[in-house]
């Protein structure tokens, strides 16, 4: 249990190092574009949570965004123009061109009851004038 705990932070340093070295960025820059990476990358109600914390903070504190937070803020606008809204287009396409077949479906229904109920009322008519002539009869 311990060498586990020992060798995950022994990996999260090495991991860390080897990027600041490898990018140029310090571990502060390293861990900024992780967060930038994990909103990004979060569930649409998890971004919207982080989206209401930011406007909650700047209206209550008056202050501005950090360099994090408006690139978390671009990104997610980027994603949501870019990816979310067009993918909400073709799926309400989707679902009209789906209503529409339906609709169709239900006037087609519609006429076919009106004609049978126009049959059912012929039948019903005639029903009542044989009815009437049997009377004649007797």
């Amino acid at each position: 249990m311990i060498f586990s705990r020992l060798a995950s932070v022994a990996l999260l340093l090495l991991a860390t190092t080897l990027f600041e070295k490898a990018s140029g960025k310090t571990i502060g820059e390293a861990q900024a574009a992780l967060e930038v990476q994990r909103v990004v990358h979060s569930t649409p109600a998890e971004q919207n949570a982080f989206v209401q914390a930011l406007v909650n903070s700047v209206m209550k504190q008056g202050s501005y965004l950090t360099d994090i937070q408006r690139e978390i803020v671009e990104r997610l606008n980027t994603t949501f123009y870019n990816q979310t809204l067009p993918e909400m287009n073709r799926g309400h396409a989707a679902d009209e061109e789906l209503l529409n077949e339906h609709k169709t479906g239900l006037a087609t229904c519609d006429q076919e009851l009106q004609q049978r109920h126009g049959d059912v009322m012929a039948i019903a008519g005639e029903k009542d004038q044989l009815e009437g002539s049997q009377l004649d009869c007797d």
